[in-house]
């Protein structure tokens, strides 16, 4: 090789450099297809859906605890009576008893506030009227207001609606509040919801339930003690079609209390069927009341009725109400109440305190 021109030497060099790069290149690039290959068939694999009978869900992790941030208690909205769930006793808390226009003739009133007083019992819900009587406040009732202020009881009237004339139901139940007999006047009132012959269809019906609480609150003012007093939700449950749309959310604004007609008395089947016996009845509908309300009122639950249930049952539904934390509760009514019911019942007057 010696004896090449040097010039021949370097060409022949440069071709040998020439060809182990191009070799290089070769393999260099058949190594990227490879993995190129290699890539591509394992995303295709990885996006290939699994069978469902081989999925397996990763457990659910728990939901971290959210932080408690105390702020102060929002102020109620104008014209909406807004009235805290939990809050002292007022006119509707502890004991009650219930006098209808129907026991004026029976019971002597000095007698029967003297039964009411041995009792502690703390309120009496006395019936000032309804659509159909003559005089917006029964005559009879004054007497009744008096001798029950001077022996220290509360005195509710209670009003019963027709809705026919809503105009006239709202001046009534406002014409209670007013009254006043000798100087004593009513320390609240109540609507009895109930009535329902005089109104054809459900959302007329409704509306005018809605309608006279939300325009008697606004003629009391929003500190007036005004108490709507409904079936239980138990008995709209059993019956969807004919309470359907009731307006519990606009009572729960209008009201100071929600006063149930929780008449278990109503219902057979007990003990077979639990929910018709005193104190299942009576704890479910207190605490379905407090979800149907948003929580926003107390709630008094009404027992019985007297005539068609038992001591037993009353013991029952005492123990519901103060398991469900009632604010108030009673036994209509004060004229069918055995004398020998009242032990179980003045348990009751701790109920709101």
């Amino acid at each position: 090789m010696s004896s090449l021109p040097r010039r021949s030497v370097r060409l022949i060099a440069a071709v040998i450099v020439l060809v182990l790069v191009g070799q290089f290149w070769a393999i260099a690039s058949e190594r990227v297809k490879t993995t190129s290959r290699r890539r591509a068939h394992t995303a295709v694999a990885a996006a290939a859906p699994i069978p469902l009978e081989r999925f397996t869900p990763d457990p659910p992790r728990p939901k971290p605890r959210p932080r408690v941030v105390r702020r102060a208690p929002a102020k109620p909205e104008s014209p909406h009576h807004t009235v805290a769930a939990r809050r002292r006793p007022t006119v509707f808390s502890g004991l009650g008893v219930w006098v209808d226009q129907f026991d004026f003739a029976n019971l002597d009133v000095a007698q029967s506030i003297a039964t009411m007083r041995a009792n502690a019992v703390h309120t009496l819900y006395i019936q000032s009227g309804e659509s159909s009587t003559v005089d917006a406040v029964l005559p009879d009732v004054g007497p009744w207001l008096l001798a029950a202020h001077q022996a220290g009881i509360k005195v509710v009237a209670w009003y019963l609606p027709h809705y026919s004339d809503v105009k006239v139901d709202v001046a009534r139940t406002v014409a209670a509040a007013r009254y006043e007999f000798l100087g004593e006047r009513f320390d609240g009132v109540g609507v009895d919801i109930e009535y329902r012959r005089a109104v054809k269809g459900h959302a007329p019906w409704n509306h005018r339930v809605a309608q006279q609480m939300e325009l008697v609150r606004r003629a009391l003012g929003p500190q007036y003690p005004v108490a709507a007093i409904p079936p239980p939700p138990f008995q709209m449950a059993v019956a969807p079609e004919f309470w359907a749309g009731f307006p519990w959310e606009s009572l729960g604004r209008s009201s100071s209390e929600i006063m149930l007609m929780d008449y278990w008395s109503a219902r057979s089947g007990c003990p077979e069927i639990p929910m018709h016996c005193a104190y299942q009845f009576t704890k479910f509908n207190v605490i379905q009341t407090r979800a149907l309300t948003g929580n926003r009122v107390p709630i008094h639950v009404i027992g019985g009725v007297a005539t068609h249930v038992t001591k037993d049952d009353v013991a029952a539904f005492v123990k519901g109400a103060h398991d469900a934390r009632a604010d108030g509760a009673s036994i209509y009514d004060f004229g069918s109440t055995p004398v020998g019911w009242w032990p179980v019942l003045r348990s009751l007057r701790s109920l709101g305190s």
